[in-house]
């Protein structure tokens, strides 16, 4: 080291009692920092995190303390996934006529709602003529393996060109008006697959 340096290092220390790091050998002020403000800060596990996350103020009269809580129902990554409900494909609405002219838009088993909100299970946005959240519905039975429409607005929703007043059943092919938005019903499952049997061809 030139000697100049090694003389500015010596200096530093002295003016500002800076010690040196048995890791990765940087100067830090242990007044300013407890630790090696460069070294890594190592993670938690799960069982640290599981043992020690979530603070709450005491109730006693020292309320400035913070006193840790133990979380019972921290739950390790791969306890998750075994509790993720899987939805399964079941069919699918193509649009024939409309805005959405085109595109596809996924069945999933049970309930499947049908509007112009975002948070509906199949969006068309650009219609305006549907209304913006259940104007109607595509229910899977699975226990039946068979498909049903639905509607709220039963003057605006037509099943083959005949006007849906209730829960009817719905077979692949079918079409589906809603507003100015003409859909065509394609089912994956019903007498040659489901997915609890598998393929009647097998």
């Amino acid at each position: 080291m030139p000697t100049n340096c090694f003389s500015l290092i010596i200096i530093l220390r002295a003016s500002t009692n800076m010690i040196r790091c048995s890791k990765c050998q940087h100067f830090y002020d242990p007044n300013q920092h407890t630790n090696c403000p460069y070294c890594p800060i190592p993670l938690p596990s799960w069982q640290d995190v599981g043992e020690t996350i979530g603070t709450q103020n005491s109730s006693s009269s020292e309320s400035s303390k913070k006193v840790p809580q133990r979380i019972d129902s921290l739950k390790r990554p791969q306890d998750l996934k075994t509790r993720c409900t899987i939805k399964f494909l079941v069919g699918w609405l193509i649009c024939i006529e409309g805005s959405a002219k085109g595109q596809d838009f996924r069945i999933y088993s049970e309930r499947n709602f049908i509007g112009r909100g975002n948070n509906m299970d199949i969006c068309i946005k650009d219609d305006a003529a549907i209304s913006e959240s259940h104007h109607a519905e595509i229910n899977f039975d699975a226990r039946s393996n068979k498909f049903y429409i639905a509607t709220k607005n039963s003057d605006d929703t037509y099943l083959n060109a005949k006007l849906v007043k209730a829960f009817t059943p719905l077979d692949s092919w079918d079409t589906i008006k809603i507003g100015q938005t003409k859909l065509l019903f394609v089912a994956l499952c019903g007498s040659n697959f489901n997915w609890i049997d598998g393929s009647n061809s097998d």
